[in-house]
């Protein structure tokens, strides 16, 4: 009787260690897909960050490439002059000075 119930509690503790093996060999698994899919939603947001990033340095250079050619003006001037595609404003027309204040900037 007494062996009856040794083999039944080795089997139990077999039985046990069985399952706590294959958990841990599917969890084992399972973890680097999650980590793959975290790393791929990370990485989609900075190429999204980055594709921002640059579309804004592209917008902002050629705007200050232009306020720069056209003496800080984003409007045209009363009295200016055209040259290539850019503004000139006249500081000094016709004997009167003509330069906007920096309020009219």
């Amino acid at each position: 009787m007494v062996k009856r119930g040794q083999v039944s509690i080795f089997l139990i503790v077999a039985l046990i260690i069985i399952i706590l093996l294959s958990l841990t060999y599917f969890l084992k698994l399972s973890i680097p897909k999650i980590q793959k899919q975290e790393i791929a939603k990370a990485s989609k947001t900075d190429l999204i960050r980055a594709d921002i990033q640059s579309c804004l340095n592209n917008v902002a250079n050629s705007a200050i490439y232009s306020l720069g050619l056209q003496g800080g003006y984003t409007e045209k001037p009363d009295k200016f002059l055209t040259i290539n595609n850019s503004i000139i404003a006249f500081g000094y027309y016709k004997n009167a000075a003509i330069i906007n204040s920096l309020i009219g900037l």
